[in-house]
């Protein structure tokens, strides 16, 4: 997977580079590579990083999640990016605080979620806990915007609803979904302001101009004579003669 876009660093210098990776590359994977290879800003090793991405018609870089894949994360050619640790506040914008979710855990809590993307898990270092040993460390993401996209991050006991099990949802409205031993109701809210900044998941089309070709014409080219068949040619008499014969008539 190729994709063109245009590296800024803090200092304010860009410059147009071409990523070529796997389509299941981690964004964090290759933040990571740009900060290392980069000669004119070289990143601090040992500091997980992520990209900020900016396409076009946005009027601001959106962070994106360091654990999703490239074929599947909001950039595409056309962009501007950032290689950024992830420890590093993100961007503050009207509406960025208004609550865009609600989960709740059945026999815990109710957790609301702003925009953005989080992980839910067992392990303490989620965004969402889930006190469940037949939950995974990291089992889901949910990419919160407008709607809410849920995605399994290979889990062991996968996301149930109703009772199939689903690797992506996408959530408009509520859902109760159930992970390991405990159902999770996950629900979308609508906030007052409208932020429009927020990108939708999948591949970002690319924009250059097309190339039309003109028509081929065709050309028109004579058939050739079809080969005939051979004429069948009998063997001469003197062939099918008999010795005797021409004993008899050496002898006369």
């Amino acid at each position: 997977m190729r994709v063109k876009v245009t590296l800024v660093r803090s200092d304010g210098s860009h410059d147009d580079v071409v990523v070529t990776a796997d389509a299941g590359a981690r964004i964090g994977e290759i933040a990571d590579t740009i900060a290392r290879v980069d000669p004119s800003a070289p990143g601090a090793p040992g500091r997980p990083r992520t990209l900020e991405a900016q396409l076009p018609g946005q009027d601001r870089p959106v962070r994106l999640p360091a654990d999703a894949a490239l074929g599947e994360a909001w950039i595409g050619s056309g962009a501007f990016v950032a290689s950024v640790e992830q420890s590093m506040p993100g961007f503050d914008y009207p509406g960025s605080d208004a609550v865009r979710a609600a989960i709740r855990i059945e026999g815990g809590g109710t957790v609301e979620l702003t925009e953005g993307s989080w992980v839910l898990g067992r392990s303490q270092e989620c965004d969402v806990v889930v006190d469940d040993p037949m939950v995974s460390k990291q089992h889901l993401r949910l990419d919160v915007s407008e709607g809410i996209e849920v995605v399994d991050l290979g889990s062991a006991n996968g996301i149930l609803v109703d009772g199939v099990h689903v690797q992506r949802l996408k959530i408009e409205g509520s859902q109760r979904v159930v992970l390991g031993d405990t159902a999770v109701t996950i629900e979308s809210r609508r906030p007052a302001t409208i932020t429009g900044v927020t990108p939708k998941a999948g591949p970002v089309s690319f924009t250059r101009s097309p190339r039309v070709e003109a028509r081929y014409q065709g050309e028109e080219f004579e058939s050739p004579e079809a080969p005939r068949r051979p004429t069948p040619r009998s063997s001469p008499s003197w062939r099918c003669s008999p010795p005797c014969s021409w004993a008899a008539a050496c002898s006369s």
